[in-house]
C-alpha cells in the first residue's frame, strides 16, 4: 500500500504504520533474522535480589549500646580513646577555644535562642532587600547549612596546624557503606557522607594487643524473643556492591581512615550517638575488607577510624578500633568502640552589641581539634 505524501489523513497512516510494523516483525521470510530495536536494552544478566538489612542515620536503636555492641562485636567504652586524650593535653587551649568561638560567630550569624525551624532564609542575599520578595525554602535545613560550613572550618583550622607533610586526602559528599554478615543475617550500612577525611598513614591503634586479648570474656546481652536487628530496615538488592569509606575502594587502597562528618540528617541525639559509632566501625571495616579480602580473619595490625556528628549544638565522638572480620560467632577477641555523647558545644550565639558565644565549652572544643589532629602533629607543632 502505498500512501501519497501530501495525504494527512490520519486513519490511513495508521494503517500503513500497523503494515509495516507487522512486515517488519511477523511476515517476515524465515531466510531474514527478525530484528528486535528493542534487544540492545535487555540486561547482559540475569539480575537476582539479595535480601540485606539496610541501617542509615535516620533509624532509631531501640534497644542502645548493647544491641550496638552485638552488631559490631565490639566492647562500647564511653570515655575518649587514649590517644584523643593525649592530643588534647597537646594542645594551646586559648588558641582553639578563641578560634572555634571566631568560627562560631561566623555559621551562626543570628540569634540562635530565638531560633525556630520555620525560619526560610532566601538564597540570594540581594533578595532580602526586596520588598515583594517570597521567601524560598533552602535545599536543606538551616541547621544542617551551618553544621557542615562549622565542621569544614574547624577542619580546616586543624590542617593548618597540623603537618604539612602528612597532609590528608579530604572528600566532600563521598558516600561510605559496608556489607557484612553477622549471625546468619547480610547487613549493610551505608550514609551519604558529608565530609570524610583519610589519612596517608594509618592511625596508631588505642590499647595494646595484650588488653585486647581481654575481650574474649566478653558476653554479649540475648535479645530473645527479639531480633537483634530490630531497628534495621529489610531491603533487596539486585546488585552486590563493593564496600567502600568514601567514593570508591581506590582511594580506600591508597589512604587509612581518619575522621568522618556525619551530615545533620536528624536533630535527635538519641539517633546521632549510634549513628556515630555504625559509622566508625564501617569505615574501619571498610578497609579491613580492602587489604584482607571479605574473608574472617583477626587483623594482625588493628584499624582505627573516629566519627564525629552534631544535631546543631552538641556533638558526639566516636572511635573504633577493629580487631577481628570473624562476626560468624561471638567468640574471640572484640573489637573496641569509645563513644562519648551529648556533649554540649555552646547553647546560643547572642547578637546584642556584637556577636558572642553563649556558654561555650572549652572541654568539648579541644576534643573536637583533637580529634582532626590526631596522628597529624610534629613535636615541633605540640605545647611545650
Amino acid at each position: 500500500m502505498c500512501v501519497n505524501a501530501q495525504d494527512s489523513d490520519p486513519i490511513k497512516n495508521y494503517e500503513f504504520y500497523l503494515k509495516l510494523e507487522k512486515h517488519r516483525f511477523g511476515d517476515v521470510p524465515e531466510f531474514e533474522p527478525k530484528v528486535d530495536p528493542r534487544q540492545t536494552l535487555r540486561p547482559e544478566f540475569t539480575p537476582k535480589s539479595k535480601s540485606y538489612w539496610a541501617y542509615d542515620p535516620t533509624m532509631k536503636i531501640s534497644i542502645g549500646f548493647s544491641q550496638i555492641e552485638w552488631i559490631t562485636k565490639s566492647h562500647i567504652h564511653q570515655a575518649y580513646p587514649p590517644s584523643i586524650i593525649s592530643a588534647a593535653g597537646q594542645l594551646d587551649e586559648n588558641e582553639v577555644s578563641e578560634k572555634l568561638k571566631e568560627i562560631l560567630r561566623e555559621c551562626y550569624v543570628f540569634d540562635t535562642k530565638e531560633y525556630q525551624r520555620i525560619i526560610k532564609v532566601p538564597k540570594d542575599p540581594d533578595d532580602r532587600w526586596n520588598p515583594y520578595f517570597v521567601k524560598k525554602p533552602l535545599d536543606f535545613p538551616l541547621e544542617e547549612r551551618m553544621t557542615r560550613n562549622f565542621f569544614s572550618s574547624v577542619l580546616s583550622f586543624g590542617l593548618q596546624i597540623s603537618s604539612a607533610r602528612t597532609r590528608p586526602y579530604v572528600s566532600f559528599g563521598g558516600q561510605n557503606q559496608v556489607f557484612f554478615e553477622r549471625g546468619g543475617y547480610a547487613a549493610l550500612l551505608r550514609h551519604p557522607g558529608e565530609i570524610n577525611v583519610l589519612g596517608k598513614h594509618p592511625l596508631s591503634a588505642q590499647v595494646s594487643s595484650d588488653e585486647v586479648s581481654t575481650t574474649v570474656d566478653k558476653q554479649f546481652e540475648r535479645f530473645y524473643p527479639l531480633s537483634p536487628m530490630l531497628d534495621f530496615k529489610q531491603t533487596n538488592l539486585y546488585h552486590d556492591f563493593e564496600s567502600f569509606g568514601v567514593s570508591s575502594s581506590l582511594a580506600m587502597e591508597k589512604y587509612h581512615p581518619h575522621v568522618a562528618f556525619l551530615p545533620t540528617v536528624t536533630l535527635k541525639p538519641e539517633r546521632m550517638q549510634y549513628a556515630t559509632c555504625l559509622f566508625a566501625f564501617s569505615n574501619a571495616l571498610a578497609k579491613a575488607h580492602v587489604v584482607h579480602g571479605s574473608e574472617e580473619v583477626d587483623l594482625p595490625t588493628p584499624i582505627v577510624s573516629h566519627c564525629i556528628a552534631s544535631t546543631g549544638f552538641d556533638l558526639h565522638f566516636a572511635t573504633c578500633q577493629l580487631n577481628t572480620t570473624r562476626f560468624s560467632t561471638d567468640s574471640g577477641i572484640k573489637n573496641l568502640i569509645w563513644s562519648v555523647p551529648n556533649v554540649k558545644l555552646f547553647s546560643a550565639v547572642r547578637r546584642e552589641f556584637e556577636l558572642y558565644v553563649e556558654d561555650y565549652n572549652k572541654h568539648a572544643g579541644l576534643h573536637l581539634v583533637a580529634y582532626i589532629t590526631d596522628g597529624l602533629l610534629e613535636k615541633s607543632q605540640l605545647k611545650n
